[in-house]
Order: structure tokens, then sequence, then C-alpha cells
């Protein structure tokens, strides 16, 4: 009976330790950010570890191990698929998407995740030294906030800027050549200018092509959807005066705003803008861009 006893006494200790362990689950409700579901899932998983890790490491081993920290948490939320629920193995065990919002393009999610919090302390513990117990918060805030950042300055670098630049996303129209009599008389208001252009020559001699170029209507369309998202604030005016006036003497009109000019209509009564102000994007954007130059000379090294 002693025997039996000291068994059971054993079997009930070693259920009570493992249910113990099973439910140190902490759940986090995060949010997420990408141009596919998938990748805002995969965003909402990293800012979840993110502020599981705010809770047992402390700031100055968050500073120095940075980078091998936030790998580490990249490694465990790339297991998570939109599809699925529930986890057998690492430090995420449940994901749900709670809210999705899409707006051409961008996709926002906000999404239920419970950590295994005892394996992934175990896991980040192995990848940086010096643990302390802390509360979550601050530093879980400052690396959200990091994310969000970084993925607004990805957003208009690569889907709005570089199309840009690259020339990829214009109509190009071009009107046969005319002489320089032709466009003064097409354009009698523009007489100083056309002169100017003439420099005392034969306007019948000198031939001129009238071209205009647009935006594409879907990279238009993508383009306002995003600004629209990621904006701290914005803007609208109509008329080019009002447009004007503000590009010239506007107070925040500057390196951090966005005027977008739509002229669809051809009348410049009926011009119409947008303002959108990014806060600190362009030092936000220099950084990114330091980063993004140090990666591509460490592949180049590697």
């Amino acid at each position: 009976m002693k025997i039996k006893f000291s068994i059971f006494f054993l079997l009930f200790f070693l259920s009570f330790s493992i249910n113990a362990e099973q439910k140190k689950i902490e759940t986090i409700i995060a949010n997420g950010i990408g141009t596919s579901i998938q990748d805002a899932a995969q965003n909402a998983a990293e800012n979840a570890l993110t502020q599981a890790v705010g809770s047992f490491i402390d700031a100055t081993t968050m500073m120095e191990k940075h980078t091998v920290i936030t790998d580490g948490i990249v490694s465990r939320s790339k297991v998570i698929n939109k599809d699925i629920k529930e986890y057998s193995q690492g430090s995420i065990q449940f994901f749900e998407i709670l809210d999705t919002k899409q707006t051409s393009g961008i996709f926002r999610i906000t999404a239920r995740v419970d950590v295994r919090i005892e394996d992934f302390r175990a896991y980040i513990k192995e990848l940086a030294s010096g643990t302390q117990e802390i509360g979550a918060g601050l530093f879980a805030q400052m690396k959200t906030e990091q994310d969000n950042t970084e993925n607004r300055i990805s957003l208009v670098y690569n889907k709005i800027l570089m199309p840009v630049i690259a020339g990829e996303v214009h109509n190009i129209d071009i009107e046969p050549p005319m002489t320089l009599n032709e466009l003064y008389a097409k354009y009698p208001d523009y007489t100083d200018w056309i002169n100017e252009m003439a420099e005392g020559k034969n306007r019948s001699q000198i031939a001129v092509f009238d071209f205009s170029i647009s935006l594409k209507d879907e990279f238009w369309d993508n383009m306002t959807n995003i600004f629209e998202n990621v904006s701290d604030s914005k803007k609208e005016f109509f008329g080019w005066d009002s447009i004007v006036n503000y590009a010239e003497k506007g107070t925040h009109y500057g390196e951090n705003t966005f005027l977008i000019v739509d002229n669809k209509h051809g009348s410049f009564d009926q011009f119409s803008a947008k303002s959108y102000i990014l806060n600190n994007f362009d030092s936000q954007a220099e950084i990114y861009l330091d980063n993004l130059d140090k990666l591509d000379n460490a592949d180049v090294h590697s």
C-alpha cells in the first residue's frame, strides 16, 4: 500500500507539474500590417513575441542583443500561417485573426496570439545573456513602433518612390511635331514664354513637340491608398491657386510631406490635391536606406 501510494503521489506530482507548465500561456492581442494577409499575420506574430520579450529581457540586453533577438523573433514567427490556428511546436501555441481591414494592397489585422512563455523564454535566453525579470510595456512598445515605422517606410519607398524613379508607372503621350508659330497660335496665353524659347529666331523654323506625362490609373489608386493608410495627417486643396499657395508658403510643406495633385479634369480651376504628412519620414528613411546599404555590402563581402 505504501509503494502504491508513493507511485500515485509521484504520478500526481508529475501530472501537476506538466499541467502547470502547460498553463504558462500568455495571450497577446497584437496588430500587424503588410501587403498581404499572410505578411500582416506574420507581422502581428512578430509584434506579439516582441511584447512577450519585454517581460523578461532587460533594457541593456535588449539594446546590445537587438539584432540577435529580432532575428530570433522573426524565425519563431515564420511558422505562422493565416489558415492554421493550433501549433503543436514552437513558441506560439495558437494564432487567430480577429479583424481584417484591406485597402488596395495594404492589409491591417488584429490577431490573438497565445505564446508558450517558458518555451519562448528559454529560446531567447539561448540567444542572449543577462536576462532579468522586468515589466512588459515600454521596450515592447518601442520595438512595435520601430517595426511599424519600417513597414511604413518600406511601403512608400518600394511601392511608390522607386517605381516613379524607375519610370515604370508613367503614361507618355506625344503629339505630332509643330512649328513654334503653330505653338504660339495654340497657346496665345504663353506669348512671353514662347518668345523666350525663340530667342529672336524665326519661329517658323523651330519644331517643337507637345507631350504629356501622367501616372497610370492603377498606380495612382494604389499610391493614394497607401498614403491614406500610413500618413499621420492630411489636408485637401481645391483650385490651382490654393495648391500653389500651400506648396510655396504652407508652414507644413517640406521634406516630410507628399503633395499629390490630381489634374485629370484639365482645367486649373478643377485641379485638386491632397497633402500627406508623414512625421519624421525624411530622417527615418535615411536610417532605413543606410541599413539597406549595409545589408547589401554585407552580402557582397560574405
